[in-house]
């Protein structure tokens, strides 16, 4: 391996990690601290990312058990049928939602910044 082939292999690298995107878990790391609005039949309800809790919801049909572990919110159970919000995962990035439509109850995270959609080149 000669010096030049070894100076075009620094340079592929460093171009490498200066195209590469910040990580998820940096870019997860500023919404920490975000809040979810819980919106149900009862009223509004506002809960902080920071603590690892588990929340009861009343809605429609029943209730929905909310867990927040580690910064993101999922639905752990639901009273609903098809039980789509379950399926939906945990959200933690500002303007990520779940919705259990049957129970009426949508959880929203807010926060200062949004994470991209889509990034078109």
């Amino acid at each position: 391996m000669t010096r030049l082939d070894r100076i075009v292999i620094a340079f592929l690298l460093c171009a490498a990690c200066a195209a590469t995107p910040l990580s998820g878990a940096w870019a997860h790391a500023s919404t920490r601290g975000a809040v979810a609005v819980v919106r149900c039949p009862a009223g509004v309800r506002h809960i902080s990312l920071r603590e690892d809790a588990r929340y009861r919801v009343d809605g429609l049909a029943g209730s929905v058990i909310l867990e927040v572990h580690h910064g993101t919110l999922r639905v752990v159970s639901s009273s609903c049928r098809d039980k789509v919000c379950i399926r939906a995962g945990s959200i933690d990035a500002p303007g990520e939602a779940v919705v259990c439509i049957p129970n009426g109850v949508t959880v929203t995270v807010e926060g200062d910044e949004r994470s991209l959609d889509a990034l078109v080149r």
